[in-house]
């Protein structure tokens, strides 16, 4: 899975594997006659259940991780703006170089703005 999927696709995906998960009631009866024997079908059902299931929470628990590791790689790159800010200045030359970070700084949190879009859209 790539950052570039969208949220629409990963909806679909996941939609899918919701519906085959459901979709086994359908395709598997209960039991079977063959013959004179008849087989009881619910332990593949319910264990074919099982693995739908768990496909499902595994397709979340990644789409999460992505995710989080973005937030986080974005937390990163705040929390260093918030360091350079909260430094003390000892001299001139110190608050000449924040006075150009702050002029800088309406971009880059732009930028973070942008991100953060972008992410709670994918």
């Amino acid at each position: 899975m790539t950052e570039s999927v969208t949220a629409a696709a990963l909806h679909k995906k996941l939609a899918s594997l919701i519906d085959l998960k459901a979709g086994v009631e359908d395709r598997i009866p209960i039991s079977m006659q063959v013959g004179a024997f008849e087989l009881s079908l619910d332990s593949i059902r319910t264990a074919l259940q099982g693995r739908y299931q768990a496909l499902v929470t595994l397709f979340l628990s990644e789409v999460a991780s992505k995710t989080k590791a973005r937030c986080d790689d974005l937390t990163k790159k705040s929390e260093a703006s918030i360091k350079v800010l909260r430094a003390p200045c000892d001299n001139i030359e110190a608050v000449t170089e924040l006075k150009e970070y702050m002029s800088e700084l309406p971009e880059m949190v732009r930028e973070l703005d942008g991100e953060i879009s972008n992410i709670l859209k994918n």
